[in-house]
């Protein structure tokens, strides 16, 4: 069969195209862009070179890729027909091996940072006790299990969201994205976001080092708490985030306190407050005893020099200064008397959930639930096995 030139172009480019997508590994020798839309690039090995032919909107990561980096290309081999020039399509060029990671990943550390993605002066608070959390990590994971024990060990009664995504390879970064957008616009309400992994390689982690997450998570609305990787692993969604934690555990243990401290703290601080009031009571008990007794000896002196009529006065002024004395004490041991433990002292006794609610009525807990009930001098741990509910019946 005879071709001619352009037959025969054609009829390669047509066998190219049944190729389909490849991934070829190279060094970049040359990258260029023309008019800020095409991008021509050069990748070689020891005995060959590649030429490589995109799009400046295809390339979602062109600005990290520099010349001597070692990269893998995924695209199609194609057939310029006019000059029967060979090239391969691109649709994504990563960077290959750790050290070409490492490079991209200080480039674009550099490039993120200028832009101010890094600053501590925009990064948000977290609330002190929040109540609803959004999860976004791998389904099954040691990251998931590890972040929900620690939690429900230091408060439980929580509302975690969770929304599975891809960690790493192919489709990580379009998963994690997904996620992001799910939770700022489905649940604003929430009072944190908090996006973990366990640890890993360079590789491992390339998807929370991806410009496109960084930029997701620096534009939520939502506070953001990372915890990826291990305490030595640093990842670009860990700079950009609100609060970063060492690992997933950490994440937990940074944004939930442990409901032991916390009670520790309001008793702490109920006995301070209680201590201050009986100090004011007493400081001022005394100041007006203080008065009384200037006062009689103010008025004796003066009965002697003006009128019987002062002792009226006098009577009056101190039954005013008695009064107030009786009250102030009174009221002195109504704050001692509210004192929970005085009143456990004398055979009452306080009962818990097991998330630490008291219990105020039957409802509030099932049958096999764990229950807390806390004594003058102790506690006891007990499991309901019966529930008696009393009817109440109207009177005719």
């Amino acid at each position: 069969m005879i071709f001619s030139v352009s037959e025969f172009n054609e009829f390669i480019d047509e066998y190219l195209d049944s190729v389909g997508e490849v991934v070829v590994e190279g060094e970049i020798s040359e990258i260029r862009i023309n008019q800020g839309k095409w991008v021509f690039m050069t990748i070689k090995d020891e005995s060959a070179s590649l030429r490589i032919f995109s799009f400046t909107w295809t390339l979602k990561n062109l600005s990290s890729l520099t010349e001597g980096m070692l990269v893998r290309v995924k695209g199609s081999p194609g057939l310029y027909k006019k000059n029967a020039s060979f090239s391969l399509q691109a649709s994504e060029v990563l960077p290959s091996g750790e050290g070409a990671l490492r490079l991209a990943f200080e480039q674009l550390r550099k490039k993120l940072s200028e832009e101010g993605l890094f600053d501590v002066s925009r990064k948000r608070s977290l609330v002190s006790f929040p109540e609803k959390i959004g999860l976004l990590t791998a389904r099954n994971s040691r990251a998931y299990s590890d972040f929900i024990k620690i939690i429900n060990a230091r408060m439980g009664g929580l509302k975690i969201y969770f929304y599975p995504v891809q960690v790493q390879g192919e489709g990580a970064v379009d998963s994690i994205i997904n996620g992001l957008d799910f939770f700022n616009k489905e649940l604003l309400d929430l009072d944190l976001l908090v996006i973990t992994r366990g640890g890993g390689s360079l590789e491992d982690l390339q998807a929370f080092n991806d410009e496109r997450v960084v930029r997701k998570v620096y534009a939520s609305k939502i506070p953001v708490v990372a915890g990826v990787g291990h305490e030595a692993d640093v990842s670009l969604v860990d700079l950009v985030a609100d609060l970063r934690a060492s690992t997933p555990s950490n994440a937990a243990e940074l944004i939930v306190r442990d409901k032991k401290d916390v009670i520790q703290q309001i008793e702490f601080d109920k006995k301070l407050i209680r201590q201050t009031i009986i100090k004011n009571i007493d400081e001022r008990l005394e100041v007006v005893r203080k008065i009384k007794s200037i006062f009689q000896k103010f008025t004796q002196i003066l009965s002697l020099k003006i009128s019987n009529n002062i002792n009226t006065i006098s009577n009056s002024v101190n039954s005013l200064l008695t009064h107030q004395i009786n009250k102030l004490s009174n009221l002195k041991r109504l704050l001692r008397s509210l004192n929970y433990q005085n009143v456990l002292r004398r055979g009452y006794s306080i009962t818990f959930s097991e998330d630490g609610s008291v219990l105020k009525n039957n409802t509030m807990v099932k049958l096999g639930d764990k229950i807390k009930t806390l004594l003058y001098n102790g506690k006891i741990n007990s499991k309901v096995l019966s529930l008696n509910y009393e009817e109440k019946t109207k009177k005719s």
